[in-house]
């Protein structure tokens, strides 16, 4: 009988401690890990376009972009601080921009091409790498190039604090200014990352934030024929096309002077970013909103 009556109370105890459907412990999650991401995600996450090997960071291709969603007491924007992505024009026009980050392998030979062709663009350079080729920033210069800013370390400035925001612009135009000897106005994020906070910021430094509505991709290095090809079945009015002119794209040097030739054969002209702002606006700024 006590037998019976202690496996009674040992069962009674049993099912009062063990969790019901209505009250499982709490999953425990490690550090980093979510089933959930805290902001959009791209359609695609791929490794960083521009950075140097080993300090990747997501990028986020012209189709696939998204931008870091609001926080709570986000920065209200006024219309000229958001990121241009082109204009609106009649005209048969497009602002050709390179990304340089790290390398010289292949500058000589992308300047060489425009120079032979008697075309400018715009290159947003990377602070450091302006301070380690002086003699290479200054030509792009002397040949008539737009300089603009592509900050001084490559990470995501949506992520960032005020105070690290402004000390990379700080850095990366002292750096610049420097080299080449010039002020850059324009600056293009690393990654095409941004928050309401960095753009509020970037603007208040008086830089323009340029983004771009057509993306090369090409340092996924796709072979030069796919690299064209994707531009010119893009290739519009007012565009600004992104290209990269650091080591990581192999193919891009090879790819521009049969690039440059069909977009004159559609009867294109290619300009700097502040020539197309400028002078090929007559229909209004596009703007990544």
């Amino acid at each position: 009988m006590k037998k019976w009556l202690l496996l009674i109370l040992a069962g009674m105890l049993i099912y009062a401690i063990w969790p019901s459907d209505g009250n499982k412990p709490e999953t425990v999650r490690k550090p980093g890990i979510s089933t959930e991401s805290s902001k959009t995600a791209p359609k695609s996450q791929v490794k960083d376009k521009d950075a140097k090997p080993g300090t990747a960071e997501p990028s986020k291709p012209e189709e696939s972009r998204a931008k870091p969603p609001a926080k709570e007491g986000a920065v209200a924007l006024k219309a000229d601080a958001l990121p241009i992505v082109g204009t609106a024009t009649a005209s048969k026009v497009v602002a050709l921009t390179f990304d340089h980050s790290w390398g010289n392998k292949f500058t000589p030979a992308i300047l060489d091409t425009l120079k032979s062709n008697g075309i400018r663009v715009t290159f947003f350079l990377m602070g450091p790498w302006a301070a380690q080729y002086p003699d290479v920033a200054r030509r792009i210069v002397q040949d008539g190039h737009e300089i603009a800013s592509h900050g001084y370390r490559h990470e995501n400035y949506g992520e960032k604090s005020a105070e690290w925001i402004r000390e990379d612009l700080a850095k990366s135009g002292a750096q610049i200014r420097e080299a080449t000897g010039v002020a850059p106005k324009l600056f293009r994020p690393p990654n095409g990352h941004y928050s309401s906070q960095s753009l509020q910021i970037t603007r208040e430094l008086g830089y323009k934030t340029i983004l771009w509505n057509i993306d090369s991709l090409d340092w996924t290095n796709p072979g030069r024929d796919v690299i064209i090809d994707r531009i010119m079945k893009r290739l519009k009015p007012g565009a600004i096309i992104l290209m990269h002119a650091s080591d990581t794209p192999q193919q891009t040097a090879e790819a521009l002077p049969n690039l440059l030739q069909k977009i004159k054969a559609e009867g294109y002209k290619v300009v700097t970013v502040t020539e197309l702002l400028t002078q090929y606006s007559d229909k209004g700024i596009l703007r990544d909103e």
